[in-house]
């Protein structure tokens, strides 16, 4: 059996590409040989489902969605779905956490599968502090809900995008945070007695002056970039990327610097000529992860305390490198493995050992080949060995590929395996992740519930109201109001 969850950032984009490559998501799914398929950031809400039935039923599968339901964000943000082949589902919830704060924006969806239930997750991201601030309510309301469903006897997988990235691995080395002001304080050793360590703490005077300097220059293009007067005397020299809006723009402080910032610093004033190895081991030994230290906290312990396995890392090792599956579209990341790992299936421990899950192949290479260390591998695996293009800075979008590269997903790896399946960068800026169970855990002759929950979660099946046919057949024959009604998509659709 096997599970893949993937953050698609938009459904509609990622069916149609589906669609014109591989006919339909049925036929993706079996090819790929999953059972269940948990969606993030679908971007849909209940009415476009119910009016599209047709094509978000897939032949053998049922599926349960929870979408924003428009309270404190618009409809169409956010939104899960979790699709199950038939008979392996007896229910389905969407108020997971019975709290309309944390169950209305379509975060989280829960499917119950004999005694094994599946969360299927969202994290909110913390771009503001009222949004952190958010994001604790919401871990903190899903440790509650794994308490709460293990108090009843379930095993429990918690899986999807986290939005937290709780070891500095888990981040490419030049995105890691440095805090140059602590560096000082670091006791010294093996990894302190090098120039480039030397040289930084030598200089952080003269940085933090510079950053004095620091001011925000709007682009020819429109866009934002920071900008320093490295010398008395000089003029203000813009560096970094380009960004659309000031609060992007990076350069913010130097105790928050990324490495690769540090790295244009350094090379600006003229510090220390390190070369790139060398940047890559001090940031492998002093690099920061740039999630919250309190989201941090909350994986790390939900891990160890609630006795979770991380299954990436249980079967790849925790040294694996360049294994993301989340990448900066905007920046053309994905083309030099630059990205991050925010996406996890979390198994409850003894569920993980009873589905003998270190027995499922991850790759198809020898055991010779330590690929899960090989950031090569990883680079040419993400990029279909170089045939996925980035998209050109003048514009026009990501190009197509060989039909071959679309193939790639498929090839690079054992179907039905747990690792990474690495689909196409037009598909969505995340890739998909898998496990597989070798022994079965899941029973295949589930009966479904009629229940009011289960219902609320498949509004596919939701039958339209009367007054959604006369507002359509009363359209057909009259000229298009100048304003829609609400209740033109009016739907019956029951709470749970």
């Amino acid at each position: 059996m096997m599970i893949a969850s993937w953050n698609v950032a938009g459904l509609e984009t990622t069916l149609k590409c589906i669609e014109k490559r591989h006919g339909s998501l049925g036929h993706w799914l079996e090819r790929h040989q999953i059972d269940i398929l948990c969606l993030q950031e679908t971007k849909v809400d209940p009415s476009q489902i119910t009016q599209n039935a047709k094509r978000y039923d897939v032949s053998g599968f049922e599926s349960f969605w929870s979408c924003n339901r428009g309270t404190s964000q618009r409809k169409g943000l956010n939104g899960v779905a979790t699709f199950a082949k038939k008979g392996m589902t007896t229910k389905a919830v969407r108020n997971v956490f019975s709290n309309k704060e944390l169950d209305d924006e379509g975060r989280c969806i829960c499917t119950i599968h004999g005694n094994v239930v599946i969360l299927n997750v969202y994290t909110p991201n913390s771009a503001n502090q009222a949004r952190f601030e958010y994001k604790l309510r919401f871990l903190k309301g899903l440790s509650e809900a794994i308490a709460n469903y293990k108090s009843k006897g379930f095993e429990v997988i918690l899986l999807g995008d986290l939005n937290i990235s709780y070891r500095p691995r888990d981040l490419h080395w030049k995105r890691r945070f440095i805090d140059l002001s602590k560096l000082p304080e670091i006791e010294e050793s093996d990894k302190t007695a090098n120039g480039l360590f030397a040289s930084l703490v030598a200089s952080i005077p003269r940085i933090e002056e510079v950053f004095q300097t620091r001011q925000v220059v709007s682009t020819a293009a429109g866009k934002y970039r920071a900008a320093f007067q490295f010398s008395p005397d000089g003029s203000h020299v813009a560096v970094g990327s380009s960004e659309f809006q000031e609060d992007y723009v990076g350069f913010k402080s130097y105790k928050t610097l990324f490495v690769d910032e540090l790295m244009t610093i350094s090379e600006r004033l003229q510090l220390y000529p390190g070369r790139v190895a060398e940047w890559n081991t001090f940031s492998d030994d002093f690099g920061k992860s740039k999630s919250e230290p309190d989201s941090i906290k909350w994986l790390t312990d939900l891990i160890k305390s609630d006795d979770m396995v991380d299954s990436c890392i249980e079967l790849y090792g925790a040294e694996a490198t360049g294994r993301y599956a989340c990448w900066n579209q905007v920046k053309n990341s994905r083309y030099r493995n630059e990205g991050s790992r925010i996406d996890y299936i979390l198994v409850q421990r003894s569920l993980f050992e009873k589905g003998r899950c270190r027995e499922a192949k991850i790759s198809h290479l020898p055991p010779i080949i330590n690929y899960s260390a090989n950031e090569t591998l990883a680079l040419s695996e993400c990029t279909a060995s170089g045939q996925f293009k980035p998209a050109p800075v003048t514009g026009g979008g990501i190009p197509e590929a060989p039909d071959v590269a679309y193939e790639h997903q498929f090839t690079s790896r054992v179907p039905g395996s747990t690792g990474f399946i690495y689909t196409p960068p037009e598909y969505s800026d995340h890739a998909a992740i898998t496990l597989a169970f070798p022994t079965p855990v899941l029973t295949s002759d589930l009966k479904l519930q009629t229940d009011a929950a289960t219902k609320a979660c498949q509004p596919h099946k939701a039958q339209p109201s009367i007054l959604s046919f006369v507002v359509k057949r009363k359209r057909e024959v009259q000229p298009p109001a100048t304003k829609q009604s609400k209740k033109d998509t009016d739907v019956v659709e029951i709470s749970d």
